[in-house]
């Protein structure tokens, strides 16, 4: 017998316990797999209902897919009735290629058998961003015709370095790209360096990277209006390539951007924006309460008391988007704000991106606009607001430690909120 034999199981795969890359049934070699049989093995993955995707995995001794399919439910059955309390520990392999690493180090970021305290959590989209900076570096390698099957991590050295230096020179645009690009290769050997204990440097340090200069660029109200204008499914199918052709209409998209524009919140934060997240005062909504999902994902922050949360003041033109999606209706309720009915949340997020880019080309007008720059024009009209409503108090040499130890958020909502006053805080003034 050449290779184990595989059939879709739910929770068993075939793992290569040399280069802890995951391989099925393909005679081929997979992601790049060329060890023997005798590396492989069946494993069964658990994840407990109820949790964050905590897991368990255990390494088989079955040999032949019946019994190691026996094995996987027996070991399911123990994890589910709490008989199972050790997380085994997968064979720590020490790869020493550098697309070998380059797998592993994506898995991580996954959080492919990651303890549960070292989780990322990382997004689906930063994940695929991962890669295709990987895919860059291995397009250099390819290109130097330098063999990935023995090219080694303790190959890299500053001539390497500066090599693909001149490549990302001479094929990345953008300075923002250039910086991405070695960013994640600086990642890879610091991960490989403190967290598996490779004894070696980190050359991409000695790359300096570009300066970045952001786009100060806001959306006027009369453009952003003739925007919602023409999202319609009328001529709303993209065209890509030569054949394929993707429809870029969503019932909610208008009201996802206009959730956006009136909050200044990220792009995930607004779909995971819940109705009982809304605060009222005597019956009015005042603000809401939305976890900073970013800052809660670089700190590790998942449990409620933890987390830091962002308060959002619900202005008047907010309040009015509330009242029109149903907020007398769901007011407490745990559904989302926006469509509720659809489950894949980060496809959305993926989906709104892509459609606005799309819809927005469609104009024609003469300055380039991204979803992002929502998030721009309500963080320009509030500190416009601000500097209307007078010079702020100092009470130390640093704002930042005004703000994140004395400033109330909460108040400032309410303030904010509150104010009706022809100075009033308005994303869109008329």
């Amino acid at each position: 017998m050449n290779r184990l034999e595989y059939k879709p199981f739910k929770g068993l795969e075939i793992r290569c316990f040399k280069c802890n890359k995951t391989i099925h049934n393909d005679w081929k070699p997979k992601n790049g797999c060329r060890h023997p049989i005798s590396n492989t093995a069946y494993r069964a993955i658990v994840i407990v209902p109820g949790t964050q995707k905590k897991r368990y995995s255990k390494k088989l001794e079955s040999r032949t897919y019946s019994e190691a399919v026996k094995e996987c439910i027996d070991f399911r059955t123990d994890v589910l009735n709490g008989m199972y309390q050790k997380n085994t520990l997968k064979e720590q392999a020490k790869p020493q290629l550098v697309i070998d690493c380059i797998w592993m180090y994506i898995d991580f970021l996954a959080d492919v058998d990651v303890p549960e305290h070292m989780k990322k959590r990382n997004s689906e989209d930063y994940i695929i961003s991962t890669r295709s900076h990987f895919n860059t570096y291995k397009q250099f390698l390819e290109a130097e015709k330098i063999n990935t099957n023995l090219f080694k991590v303790t190959d890299v050295d500053s001539n390497h370095v500066g090599k693909y230096f001149s490549y990302l020179t001479e094929k990345s645009g953008a300075n923002y790209t250039f910086n991405h690009r070695v960013k994640v290769m600086r990642a890879l050997f610091e991960y490989l360096k403190e967290e598996k204990k490779y004894k070696i440097e980190n050359p991409f340090k000695e790359i300096k990277l570009k300066p970045e200069k952001g786009k100060d660029v806001t959306v006027t109200r009369e453009d952003f209006y003739a925007l919602l204008e023409i999202i319609t499914p009328t001529d709303a199918v993209m065209k890509i390539g030569k054949s394929t052709k993707r429809n870029m209409y969503r019932s909610w998209l208008k009201d996802a951007y206009k959730l956006k524009a009136f909050t200044g919140r990220r792009d995930d934060e607004i779909f995971y924006m819940k109705w009982n997240m809304i605060h009222f005062e005597r019956g009015k909504p005042i603000y809401i309460q939305t976890p900073n999902l970013k800052i809660n994902r670089l700190k590790n922050q998942y449990t409620s008391n933890d987390m830091d949360y962002v308060f959002v003041p619900v202005i008047e033109e907010l309040e009015f988007l509330l009242i029109d999606l149903g907020l007398q209706f769901y007011r407490s309720s745990n559904e989302y704000i926006i469509a509720p009915e659809c489950t894949s949340r980060e496809a959305m997020v993926t989906q709104a991106s892509k459609s606005f880019t799309f819809y927005w080309k469609k104009l024609n007008l003469n300055y380039d606009i991204r979803l992002k720059h929502l998030r721009s024009t309500y963080i320009t009209a509030s500190e416009i607001y601000s500097f209307r409503q007078g010079p702020k108090l100092k009470q130390h040499a640093n704002y930042r430690v005004t703000d994140k130890h004395y400033n109330d958020q909460t108040k400032i909502a309410e303030f904010i909120s509150k104010d009706r006053s022809k100075y009033r805080f308005v994303v869109f003034p008329n």
